[in-house]
């Protein structure tokens, strides 16, 4: 029996140094080999207008394809220390469960399998 592994990074290497997909797209196929990625949030904010979300989407297919890579997951990552959707105030709860959707739709556009973070699930608010 054999085990199968593919190696892939977490695209948070790029968020302040280079968050352009073109840059680091080729860093990531071309100098480090690799073919699979988990993209950040933190590379394109749910909150961002929808023609700069969509922008940024083609902007990463587009590259993604030219240097041979897989978008294969997604994650909240330094927006993991937010109430989100467990915040005592319901209209930002609302505001929250917007953004998630928004960042769901993304992480769908860029083929994503799936989405993960650090959501809490509990609350000491009652409904």
């Amino acid at each position: 029996m054999s085990t199968q592994f593919k190696l892939g990074i977490n695209a948070g290497f790029a968020i302040n140094r280079f968050p352009e997909p073109e840059v680091w797209l080729r860093i990531v196929g071309n100098e480090l080999g690799l073919k699979y990625v988990q993209f950040v949030i933190d590379l394109l904010n749910p909150f961002l207008p929808k023609i700069v979300i969509d922008r940024e989407v083609e902007k990463i297919k587009k590259n993604a394809v030219k240097y041979g890579i897989k978008i294969d997951t997604t994650f909240t990552s330094a927006f993991t220390r937010i109430n989100h959707l467990m915040h005592p105030d319901e209209l930002q709860r609302r505001v929250w469960l917007g953004w998630f959707k928004c960042w769901f739709k993304i992480s769908a556009d860029l083929g994503a399998r799936g989405s993960g973070g650090h959501w809490p699930f509990t609350s000491q608010y009652n409904e």
